[in-house]
């Protein structure tokens, strides 16, 4: 099931007994296993295996059973009603920032953004808030980003020694914040939510138009979600 999960693409048999080191007959009996209770599903015509339906199934009754995903969500509600804005929550996949539950701004906003979408890491808050407090998961989609930059972040300066100059501070001050990108007219601020004993739990973002949303330390909405992150700090100590 892991290497399924941290592959972006289908796996044939011959690939999967590779990666986990079993012989052909005992992976594909596990496989056959697997099928059966949905976790794993494989198609027809071309016989490669993935991730099967049951397996998001156990992801959704993980988040409404683990009382940090329970408190986050309903802090991001809390902040999309207080905004008005669309708010996220966002973990670490096998494609890099992922949106894992999304509160819908209170005026459509037309975003292509659903469960599921990922983030650049350099180029988003979301993003950077993973590269600040996960360095050892998100090292290699820094290179990769900042090696194709004109992929990701138009409006930063993206050298590798300003881009860690940048996380440094968002490591300080525990918030991220981007303008304009990476979707034009949208910005957007992002705070960590942290495991109790130590590491990355989840990221919090808020996201909403230029106009709508400002992202000076000053305006309303940044100081809303230093209060928010004041919140979390305060589970820890429980």
């Amino acid at each position: 099931m892991q290497a399924l999960s941290n592959s972006p693409t289908p796996l044939s048999l011959g690939i999967l007994t590779k990666l986990v080191n079993l012989q052909p007959g005992q992976c594909h009996a596990y496989l056959t296993s697997l099928k059966k209770t949905n976790l794993v599903e494989q198609d027809s015509e071309s016989g490669l295996y993935t991730v099967g339906a049951f397996a998001m199934e156990l992801g959704v009754a993980w988040l409404k059973s683990d009382p940090i995903a329970i408190s986050t969500i309903e802090l991001t509600k809390k902040i999309s009603e207080r905004s008005g804005l669309m708010s996220l929550v966002s973990i670490w996949g096998k494609n890099g920032p992922t949106i894992i539950h999304v509160n819908e701004a209170s005026k459509p906003m037309a975003l292509n953004i659903r469960q599921g979408t990922t983030f650049s890491v350099t180029g988003s808050a979301t993003g950077n808030i993973f590269a600040a407090f996960e360095p050892t998961k998100s090292k290699n989609a820094v290179t990769r980003e900042l090696t194709n930059r004109s992929d990701f972040s138009r409006s930063f300066d993206t050298s590798t020694s300003q881009f860690w100059k940048r996380i440094e501070r968002v490591r300080k001050f525990r918030i991220a914040t981007t303008e304009g990108n990476p979707i034009p007219g949208i910005n957007a601020i992002a705070i960590p939510i942290m495991r109790s004993g130590g590491g990355l739990h989840f990221v919090c973002t808020l996201v909403g138009f230029s106009h709508d949303l400002k992202v000076d330390k000053n305006s309303w909405h940044f100081k809303n979600m230093k209060s928010a992150l004041e919140e979390v700090e305060q589970w820890r100590e429980r």
